[in-house]
């Protein structure tokens, strides 16, 4: 995915562009204007028709400091039009132009999620999650501060937003008061309260599941309006100490919980 950078530098590519073309206008009607002594609009006329080379008459008589000054006008036209040509294909080929059709889509289905699904961070757990609804083919978007994860996931078909998921402007961009629920994995148990407290805050029926770090992490969360807390580190602690112990019974639990694509966790 391109950068802000790298979309600065195409914007002023096309405005070098669009300015030498009117330079070059401006020079064939007033250089045609003059050498033919004809009216504005027919230099125009002229100057169109020796850029585009399509061989329509003249519309006065060509005298030799005239025809050296089409020779000049074309010059210029097709070294114009040669190089509008490279630089509409270095576009597509980059693949600016491509991100920005795909960021547009983005935006639009957005603005048109309803009855979705908020996942804070794309870290480690936060990947996990992702995983599980992109199977479950469920309406959901991603929030995350980090661009370079950011841009992974929206070349995935992601839809992200950039930026603190504990900031309201964000968390309402990405359609919290239309949300079912909401799941933050962020990387410390701060950064996850005040994301539930804001969530919360926002939409007072949203389902809110949070990460937890720390033991006394669960009940901070829940105060500030989470309805379930996890500990992925307990949850992992646990169950490999099962598989040590008890690893015909884990096996088994394995098998009856796995239905298709979805998977039941005791």
């Amino acid at each position: 995915m391109t950068s802000a950078g790298s979309s600065g530098n195409d914007n002023k590519k096309l405005l070098t562009i669009a300015i030498a073309f009117v330079l070059i206008v401006l020079l064939g009607v007033f250089g045609y204007s003059r050498l033919l002594h004809v009216s504005l609009l027919d230099a125009l006329y002229m100057t169109i028709i020796t850029i585009s080379t399509v061989g329509y008459k003249e519309i006065a008589d060509m005298t030799p400091e005239a025809k050296l000054f089409s020779i000049l006008i074309i010059f210029f036209g097709l070294t114009f039009v040669g190089y509008l040509f490279t630089s509409i294909v270095a576009l597509f080929v980059d693949g600016s132009v491509r991100d920005k059709i795909q960021r547009r889509r983005l935006r639009s289905r957005m603005e048109s999620l309803n009855n979705h699904y908020i996942i804070c961070g794309a870290g480690e757990t936060g990947e996990n999650v992702i995983r599980q609804f992109e199977r479950s083919h469920a309406a959901f978007i991603v929030i995350d501060n980090e661009r370079e994860r950011v841009e992974a996931m929206m070349a995935r078909n992601v839809m992200t937003l950039y930026g603190n998921a504990a900031d309201e402007d964000i968390l309402l961009a990405a359609g919290i008061r239309q949300a079912r629920g909401l799941i933050s994995t962020l990387s410390t148990d701060a950064d996850n309260v005040f994301t539930v407290l804001t969530s919360r805050y926002l939409n007072k029926d949203l389902y809110i599941i949070s990460k937890a770090i720390e033991d006394h992490a669960h009940e901070k969360l829940t105060r500030a309006g989470a309805n379930r807390t996890i500990s992925p580190n307990e949850i992992g602690g646990r169950r490999m100490a099962a598989l040590m112990l008890r690893p015909t019974v884990i096996s088994f639990l394995d098998m009856i919980t796995h239905v298709g694509d979805v998977i039941l966790d005791l």
